[in-house]
Formats: C-alpha cells, structure tokens, sequence
C-alpha cells in the first residue's frame, strides 16, 4: 500500500492597483495545502497566510478554503512540496 500524500503549493494573487499611485500594488501570498477526493487538483484545503500591511502583518492561524480558485485575481501557483496525510495535524 502506497502512503497518501497532500500536495503544499505556494499561490499569489493579483491586488489590483493603488488608488493614488496607479502603481500595480504587490502580489499576495499563501501556503496551500489540498485536501479532497484528487489532491493533486482539489480546491478545497488548508490556507497559511499573513494579514495586514508592512509593518503590521498577523497570522490568525490555518484557514479553510472551500474554493482556492476565489477570488479570481489567483495570478500563479507552484508545487513546492507533499505532506504525508498521517501528519496533517503538524501543519494545521
């Protein structure tokens, strides 16, 4: 039997532009870890990300994401990793 794995993939999203600078501000980033039935192309999964602005950033812990693909400013994502299904919980 070969072990189950959950794949971790980094994802940016587009922010739109700044009010005042017309300037593109920068992407937002998160960890993504996919849970469901294909965990190579499931949307649904656990989200590692920051909040805030520079100099004001917090972490409010692992989020559930039922639709990775919303909001639709999803810009890149890149495989970085797996995550042994039996050792979920030490990244959740």
């Amino acid at each position: 039997m070969s072990a189950k794995y959950y794949y971790l993939s980094i994802i940016a999203y587009k922010r739109g532009v700044h009010w005042q600078t017309n300037k593109e501000k920068p992407y937002h980033w998160l960890l993504f870890i996919r849970k469901g039935d294909d965990v190579r192309t499931a949307d649904q999964g656990i989200a590692h990300q920051l909040h805030g602005m520079p100099g004001g950033f917090h972490y409010d812990g692992p989020e559930n994401i039922l639709d990775i693909n919303k909001p639709v400013a999803k810009f890149l994502e890149v495989d970085i990793g797996r995550v042994p299904c039996e050792q979920l919980d030490a990244v959740t």
